[in-house]
């Protein structure tokens, strides 16, 4: 029985600790992006060869970008990046693609957000007010809301 009970708790210590890999956005496909050939692709041969995509461009030249990331996570801690790359991709009037680039993960930059707040003005209901504030408020079933 106790070598039982060590070989779950070993177990369960091992499992705990396994890395979980997760990939979020687009994945990209390089062969596909090696396709597009520009002033000849057209933006319907983008979508057929790479999908939709993350995000389009509203001001200035129309652009797509395909956004990936791919994280590994180990029990409790922080994700870490292990690969994050947008692809950019600038189309012409003639809807045919101008140009296309990669950016990679080292072009990034993290941010602070901004610790400042703005003044709301309200109510700050306690927990009593949220749960017994709206007794009386409503007719009784069956009256159908008629006085």
């Amino acid at each position: 029985m106790l070598k039982l009970l060590t070989f779950i708790c070993g177990f369960l210590l091992i499992t705990a600790c396994s890395p979980s890999e997760h990939v979020r956005g687009t994945v990209i496909d390089i062969k596909q992006v090696q396709k597009i050939v520009p002033h000849v692709t057209t933006l319907t041969d983008v979508h057929s060869l790479l999908g939709p995509p993350s995000s389009i461009t509203l001001f200035g030249k129309k652009a797509w970008l395909y956004i990936g990331e791919e994280t590994t996570t180990v029990s409790f801690f922080d994700p870490v990046v292990e690969d994050r790359k947008t692809l950019i991709i600038t189309f012409n009037d003639d809807s045919t693609v101008e140009s296309y680039k990669f950016k990679e993960f080292h072009h990034g930059h993290e941010i602070e957000p901004d610790k400042n707040t703005t003044q709301t003005y309200g109510n700050d209901p306690s927990l009593l007010s949220e749960l017994f504030g709206n007794i009386g408020k409503y007719d009784p079933p069956g009256r159908g809301g008629k006085k």
